[in-house]
């Protein structure tokens, strides 16, 4: 796949139709350590999301940038992994709307998902979320539906919301290539968010409970393009806003078999620092 340079990327974002008080930026910086790879040691990951509103349309763009240091041999250098994607979320009144996304892969060691294409079409109703996505990659197809319900109330003086989601996958042609070939043909995987306000301090917790791979992730701004099978996923959040300012520290906790090595019980420790602003 031809590279988009980051100053093509820019570009593009820059050139959204902009109403200020309806935009925001964010900025994300990860580390992660790896424990029990054969694979990978450790890496780091930087973000760049950024997103206007104008009229009844939200416009989306984002830039993801990993630089992971390996293991040589097995693998001939250090992975360098770029992720582009775009999102429009068209809203047909108050209790409705309706999202397209797209992303796209380059990959400098994983050559059958380099170039790897992602589609995404979502419908929200009231609390109701329904997502389809089409993963197309080289030799297999990968496609993911998922159903979500968004629970709010009050707990005194906490605003709390909790997301329930039932997440199915299923591989096409899994079998025609060694990558992918000793994946399951399809997994399920329920999972469940948790976030509370209170005045200008936000906590979240969150935890998939079922295995997964080649998953879609973040309403579309996440995707796990490596042939890792994850078992175990939890998370930790705190932040706090100030003004127009929104600093957010998470910690995230994976499981993983690495499937075409057969490498069970690989640990992922990330630790991830954000910052947003609203203008």
């Amino acid at each position: 796949m031809k590279k988009i340079t980051p100053f093509v990327w820019a570009f593009v974002c820059s050139s959204l139709p902009v109403l200020a008080e309806n935009a925001f930026i964010h900025l994300e910086y990860q580390n992660m350590d790896f424990a029990g790879s054969k694979q990978k040691k450790q890496g780091q990951s930087y973000v760049v999301h950024t997103g206007y509103k104008y009229e009844t349309g939200l416009y989306e763009a984002a830039w993801s940038k990993t630089k992971t240091e390996t293991f040589q041999p097995p693998l001939p250098n250090d992975l360098k992994v770029d992720k582009y994607y775009l999102k429009y979320t068209y809203a047909m009144d108050k209790e409705q709307s309706l999202s397209l996304n797209y992303a796209a892969i380059s990959d400098n060691l994983a050559k059958e998902t380099d170039g790897g294409h992602i589609y995404g079409l979502s419908y929200r109703y009231k609390n109701m979320k329904f997502s389809q996505y089409l993963s197309d990659y080289k030799n297999f197809n990968v496609y993911q539906t998922e159903l979500g319900y968004l629970f709010k109330s009050m707990f005194k003086q906490w605003k709390v919301a909790a997301r329930l989601n039932a997440t199915y996958i299923y591989l096409q042609d899994r079998k025609s290539n060694d990558f992918s070939a000793q994946a399951k043909e399809d997994y399920f995987t329920p999972s469940l968010m948790i976030h509370a306000v209170y005045d200008k301090w936000h906590v979240g917790a969150g935890a998939y409970m079922g295995k997964r791979i080649f998953a879609v992730m973040h309403d579309g701004f996440g995707v796990q393009h490596h042939a890792m099978e994850f078992d175990r996923t939890f998370m930790v959040a705190a932040g706090r806003h100030f003004g127009a300012y929104d600093i957010t520290l998470k910690y995230l906790y994976m499981r993983a078999n690495e499937v075409p090595l057969y490498n069970p019980n690989v640990k992922i420790d990330s630790v991830i620092f954000s910052v947003g602003y609203r203008f």
